[in-house]
């Protein structure tokens, strides 16, 4: 009596099989995710190379001038305007150039957008995006260290408290190569607390290892105190990266002045912000 031949897996063999499966996946699963990183890494340093032109394009039509930070009266309507705002007729379709807290601009842009140009901000703080929050901040210095912090009026923003001007093209290009414009961050400008800056009397340290001494995202999502360096120091890192790991290592994009976009750490920023071409922030 001949015997049928069994064609079929044994469950030991299932097994083994699942088991090699799981290992693959356990190997390509981490250089998937970093190739994926690298790639929205890549994608929003493009879209910031292309938010320079634009900075470029706005001052051929303004008198060689950069927009401002944040204007709190803008004087056509009175409506608060922000840089990302003045820039939307330079990157889109749409000819509205004084305000995105209409809501069908607001929507037709977000998706679409250079100005919401990164991959990372746009999937991550979905609750945090707005008009306001494009995942971009404006530097407010473009005088340092030519001029004290200490003058407002060398701020580029103007508020009832801040008599801020916006500065020519020309300005923010002193050592335009090492002059950060535009990083990763949550608000739509950059804040450097007093303390930090080299002009402070004080230090010009940003200290890394001190529980008081922060930088966004380490505090709550967009409440960020006068204390914070309000920057994304970690966007383009991998997760559960440690906040000194982002101070020393390079996990968020910036735009420089001369027009050239690069990956930098939290110093690396800051020194871009507050004493271009030195090397002096420590540790």
């Amino acid at each position: 009596m001949s015997r049928r031949r069994h064609l079929g897996f044994t469950l030991v063999e299932l097994l083994v099989v699942i088991g090699i499966i799981a290992i693959l996946v356990g190997i390509l699963l981490p250089a998937l995710n970093n190739a994926r990183r690298q790639s929205r890494t890549m994608k929003c340093l493009a879209n910031l190379r292309s938010i320079g032109q634009a900075l470029n394009i706005y001052a051929a039509n303004n008198q060689r001038y950069w927009p401002y930070a944040r204007h709190d009266t803008y004087a056509i309507d009175g409506i608060q305007t922000r840089w990302a705002d003045r820039l939307v007729p330079y990157v889109s379709s749409s000819k509205r150039d004084n305000s995105l807290q209409d809501t069908t601009d607001y929507n037709m842009l977000k998706d679409s957008s250079v100005l919401w140009g990164c991959p990372e901000w746009s999937d991550k703080e979905k609750a945090d995006v707005s008009y306001a929050r494009t995942g971009y901040t404006m530097s407010l210095f473009p005088w340092t260290r030519d001029k004290p912090t200490t003058d407002l009026t060398t701020w580029n923003i103007k508020t009832a408290s801040v008599a801020g001007n916006c500065a020519r093209a020309e300005v923010w290009g002193r050592k335009g190569s090492d002059r950060i414009v535009i990083l990763d961050g949550y608000q739509d400008y950059l804040n450097v607390p007093s303390a930090w800056r080299p002009d402070s009397g004080t230090t010009n340290v940003i200290n890394a290892t001190s529980a008081t001494n922060n930088w966004w995202p380490y505090t709550t999502s967009g409440t960020g105190s006068s204390n914070d360096f309000w920057v994304d120091g970690a966007r383009h890192a991998k997760p559960g990266v440690s906040r000194l790991n982002s101070y020393r290592n390079k996990y968020m994009n910036g735009l420089f002045c001369d027009g050239h976009a690069e990956t930098v750490s939290v110093r690396q920023a800051w020194q871009a912000v507050m004493d271009p071409g030195k090397d002096t922030a420590t540790p």
